[in-house]
């Protein structure tokens, strides 16, 4: 390779001088688009990781959420002592089934409840 006046070469590549220049002069117009462009990327990079921050916690409260869950007992509902509270009080199904839920299928505590006796629960 020869050198010549009006060419530069630098790391095994060869520029002329032209492209030196133009390189070096970067319209205003693109300067500014380059900005603005690398501003929205930072944008995006910075909802991208309040998103994933936001997540983080969401899956960090629902464990934790799901630690402080008591255990549900397990018991048995009887279909007399439902028959009983419905027919006795004059209550609706669904009422008696629910005293009866509350009360893990006590039949006197939920009995008590509806007539209202709290006193008699102690």
């Amino acid at each position: 390779m020869s050198k010549n006046p009006s060419s530069v070469t630098t790391n095994n590549n060869h520029v002329e001088d032209d492209d030196v220049d133009n390189v070096k002069k970067v319209p205003k117009e693109d300067a500014q688009a380059d900005k603005q462009a690398a501003a929205d990327l930072e944008k995006v990079t910075d909802f991208h990781e309040d998103r994933e921050a936001v997540s983080e916690i969401s899956r960090e409260s629902l464990g934790n959420l799901k630690m402080a869950q008591p255990e549900q007992k397990n018991f048995t509902i009887k279909r007399d002592d439902i028959q009983l509270i419905m027919q006795e009080l004059e209550v609706p199904r669904i009422v008696a089934e629910a005293k009866l839920i509350q009360y893990e299928g006590d039949l006197r505590a939920a009995i008590l409840d509806l007539i209202d006796c709290n006193s008699l629960l102690k």
